[in-house]
């Protein structure tokens, strides 16, 4: 279910609420006490100030007091707040996602998003989305009708700009729907319309559940789509099983860039 929330003034009030809201009840302690390490990635730098500063607004208020208990672990343990430009290279236990745009107080969507809709957009989506070591929580607030229309965008932009932005969040839609009639299309045309063809050895286009990596074969794999938290949140859930790195590296075990990615599809619900 989308978030529902409004684009205005480049920032999205409902899903910076959301992502505290998840920061709070869906993010706890390991048993020895320990937290995971947790990163929130906003596709601009106005919604990383505006979620910054809500952060930093409840410390003013005592009750909020075990909010701020943990976030004072989580930054003990590497928590950030980044804008799609400046994330690359740091990967967490766990990433929240807020992409940001939705429909306008006018109650118009207008599909700017920023460097995503450059030729080059899809790497910048790769890096965003592949940040997540175990788990990725992506807040969404546009309209489903968009981007389940994915496919009429890859004829003139094939996988890149807002096809393959609209091809991730249908893809989500699909696996936690249990569809895997869409999720397999999906898939399907990304590697029809892939710019570059990465070998598939024994694995089979169902199988390859990757990031979209150098115009990318398939899709990142999200394992739930729920409104759990307030405000009916999109939220996606990716869990890693094993990578397959690249092998032009020199150092494959610290390389990320990441030819593709296999991920396990798991039924259970987020963590409360």
């Amino acid at each position: 279910m989308p978030v529902g929330g409004t684009f205005s003034d480049h920032t999205n009030e409902a899903e910076a609420e959301m992502v505290l809201a998840i920061l709070e009840k869906n993010i706890n302690a390991f048993p020895d006490g320990t937290f995971p390490s947790v990163g929130v990635a906003t596709f601009n730098i106005a919604q990383r100030n505006l979620i910054l500063g809500k952060i930093l607004d409840r410390q003013r208020f005592p009750q909020f007091e075990a909010f701020n208990a943990k976030m004072r672990a989580l930054e003990d343990n590497g928590f950030f707040v980044k804008n799609l430009e400046n994330i690359q290279g740091d990967e967490r236990d766990v990433i929240i996602l807020s992409t940001t745009y939705g429909i306008g107080k006018d109650g118009m969507f207008k599909q700017r998003f920023g460097p995503i809709n450059f030729a080059k957009g899809y790497k910048l989506l790769n890096v965003i989305i592949t940040r997540a070591k175990y788990k990725i929580y992506t807040c969404c607030s546009i309209p489903e009708r968009i981007f389940l229309d994915y496919a009429n965008y890859f004829g003139s932009e094939g996988n890149t700009r807002r096809a393959v932005f609209y091809a991730y969040l249908a893809y989500c839609k699909a696996v936690s729907d249990g569809n895997d009639e869409a999720r397999r299309a999906i898939l399907g045309n990304l590697a029809k319309n892939g710019q570059k063809h990465l070998p598939l050895g024994n694995l089979e286009i169902g199988e390859l559940e990757s990031p979209f990596e150098e115009g990318g074969l398939s899709a990142p794999i999200c394992t739930s789509w729920q409104g759990e938290a307030p405000a009916s949140a999109a939220i996606c859930r990716i869990s890693h099983r094993s990578c397959l790195r690249s092998t032009r590296c020199s150092n494959p075990k610290d390389c990320h860039r990441m030819r593709w990615c296999k991920v396990s599809f798991q039924s259970r619900g987020l963590p409360s």
